[in-house]
């Protein structure tokens, strides 16, 4: 016994099964915390269409200010997106008790987000997209 003891205390393969473990846990932090990054990413594109849909009630249509402010508002945290705004179908205005729709989707590179995942892991391009429904208050 005494003599296993004496050949494999503090051998190599103690140091690369560790190293490996290291490897792998940071990996994982790693994606972790760049799914985070997306995930708030998306809430914030819902919450620019929950605006969007609350002026669609009050209004019935978004009016060209409308529209700026929403893509400014995306504009600040996709500096280099596409954006593709659609409301009631046909961008038609519509009448009290009328059903709204609007559909927002963001379309921009994984590079533009900082967010390169571990070989391609999430894509090289992130979409985002929202639908809001409900009817016309004005």
């Amino acid at each position: 016994m005494r003599l296993l003891y004496r050949k494999y205390k503090g051998s190599i393969g103690d140091i690369l099964g560790t190293a490996m473990c290291m490897v792998l846990l940071m990996t994982i932090l790693v994606v972790t915390i760049q799914y985070t990054q997306i995930l708030s990413l998306s809430r914030s594109v819902e919450r620019i269409g929950r605006t969007a849909i609350l002026l669609l009630e009050e209004q019935g249509e978004l009016t060209s200010s409308d529209r700026t402010l929403i893509t400014n508002k995306i504009r600040e945290q996709f500096p280099n997106a596409v954006i593709d705004i659609r409301y009631n179908g046909t961008n038609r205005k519509v009448g009290y008790g009328e059903y709204v729709n609007f559909d927002l989707t963001v379309t921009c590179d994984s590079a533009d987000l900082d967010i390169s995942g571990i070989d391609g892991l999430f894509g090289d391009v992130q979409t985002f997209h929202t639908s809001q429904d409900s009817i016309a208050k004005h």
